[in-house]
């Protein structure tokens, strides 16, 4: 998972309206089954919304990271629409209200959204009606548009996914990392062989880098100057946000302990240079 800005691609005014529309006769029903048929009958209006929510990720899943893995795309509601299921599986109420805000979607690959379903805990101040703030909400999942969230979860060179914090039940961060890993099935069997596999060669890679760096110290070559630097910029590549599983890449880089390394994740990578094949 790594940080989307799900604001950059924004939809175009006729889609905007509709939702408003669509909104404000939700808002208007008189009762719940008056809603669910609003939402059936137009459930299209977010599907449209699928190459926008893609440019925004450089085509990749924004849970996985994935292209192909994690199967096809769906349009997922963060918060869902017609039922939430808290930690016992017993329906809280859905986000009726926000079935076609376009800023509650989320880009999901099917295994992850087929798992995970209506399933959306709260633990603290759950929001039943439009008058009540989200931002009040203590609520279990991480969220890829949220840049501090995303800091929660690791890898290890097994290619599993696992929270940054350490075990602890009463650790609020390790506790909605776990949550987020199992009901996003982050770890995934393809996903993690394909993990294992980009952590088993970047190792070399790094270590290559570090044997050229020791040498260069030692004989001052501008040959293998130049060649420490196209390692360094095919390394900047790989952690570029259009790459799969670039935050695999990250976390390999800093678990190596090297301090060129380091300083390599904590670089502006700029899309515009690594990027252009996905750009439009």
């Amino acid at each position: 998972m790594i940080y989307i800005n799900n604001k950059s691609v924004p939809p175009n005014a006729k889609w905007l309206t509709k939702a408003k529309d669509l909104t404000d006769a939700l808002k208007a029903c008189e009762d719940n089954d008056a809603r669910c048929e609003i939402i059936d009958k137009n459930y299209r209006v977010w599907k449209l919304l699928k190459e926008t929510l893609k440019k925004m990720s450089y085509g990749k899943c924004w849970y996985s990271e994935a292209r192909e893995l994690y199967s096809h795309y769906h349009v997922d509601h963060f918060r869902p629409k017609k039922k939430a299921l808290d930690i016992d599986n017993n329906d809280q109420g859905g986000y009726w209200w926000l079935t076609f805000d376009w800023e509650n979607y989320r880009l999901m690959g099917s295994v992850g959204n087929s798992k995970k379903g209506d399933y959306f805990p709260v633990k603290r101040h759950k929001a039943n009606s439009p008058a009540e703030p989200l931002i009040d909400e203590v609520y279990y999942f991480l969220d890829p548009t949220n840049k501090e969230e995303v800091k929660l979860l690791n890898f290890e060179e097994t290619g599993k996914v696992i929270p940054t914090a350490k075990e602890d039940t009463a650790n609020w961060s390790y506790t909605r990392a776990k949550e987020t890993i199992e009901w996003y099935d982050l770890n995934f069997e393809d996903l993690k062989e394909e993990r294992k596999r980009i952590w088993r060669t970047t190792v070399d890679e790094i270590l290559e880098t570090q044997y050229l760096i020791d040498e260069h110290e030692a004989t001052q070559s501008i040959a293998i100057e130049a060649k420490i630097f196209a390692k360094f910029e095919d390394f900047r590549k790989k952690i570029a946000p259009c790459m799969e599983l670039s935050a695999t890449y990250r976390s390999c880089l800093r678990a190596s302990g090297f301090d060129w390394a380091q300083r390599i994740i904590e670089e502006a990578i700029d899309p515009k240079t690594y990027c252009n094949e996905y750009l439009n």
